[in-house]
């Protein structure tokens, strides 16, 4: 979700994103206005996390939860429970060469410096996406062949139910609109969806979602 519109942030997306680098041509105006409210919810740089989802499995069920507020109190709430609650779990996420930086830098942008869970390590130390210690679905689906799929596509080859997921570049309309019961639904929908093509996977059975 792109954050407020700001003189600092608006120069450094100017020179970060030229309109042709060869030329050293930047967006100006109007222009990098849109550019900037098109595409600045792609970097964690210009943009903030609203809400996270939390899903663990416990006792034959998904047991959720949603954490919505400040993105400070959120990833602060979020931190708090990485460390308190979920050490001894693997974690598992979809596409950690984006996920794990992304919340990265806002974990970092918002003081907090070092990682909450050994799972979340993606820097430093000569790492490669093969080297994380977490589950990244996306990655292990993947494999050693060429082709990448989304978790939606995933999804569908597993027939697994997907209805409901609402794709990442049209959650910024939604968010602008207060649609926030919607965001909500597809972000349950995701989790749920990501827990059911881990088990399929491996050959596990599926859980009953709580919230």
């Amino acid at each position: 979700q792109s954050i407020t519109l700001s003189e600092e942030e608006l120069k450094t997306f100017q020179n970060k994103y030229k309109k042709d680098y060869e030329q050293r041509e930047l967006y100006e105006g109007e222009e990098l206005e849109d550019k900037f409210r098109l595409n600045a919810w792609r970097s964690p740089m210009f943009s903030e996390i609203t809400s996270i989802i939390l899903a663990f499995e416990h006792q034959d069920t998904l047991r959720v939860q949603y954490i919505t507020g400040t993105e400070k109190d959120l990833l602060q709430n979020f931190v708090n429970l990485v460390k308190t609650s979920f050490q001894d779990y693997i974690l598992v996420h979809f596409d950690a060469e984006i996920v794990l930086p992304y919340l990265g830098v806002r974990l970092n942008s918002n003081g907090h410096l070092t990682t909450p869970h050994n799972n979340l390590i993606y820097q430093g130390h000569n790492f490669k996406p093969w080297n994380l210690t977490g589950l990244d679905i996306k990655q292990w689906y993947k494999g050693a062949g060429k082709y990448t799929f989304s978790l939606e596509e995933i999804a569908k080859i597993l027939s697994i139910d997907k209805e409901g997921i609402i794709p990442y570049e049209d959650e910024f309309t939604y968010f602008n609109s207060n649609d926030f019961d919607s965001l909500k639904s597809s972000a349950i929908k995701k989790v749920e969806v990501l827990s059911q093509i881990h088990r399929k996977l491996f050959g596990l059975n599926s859980l009953t979602t709580v919230l």
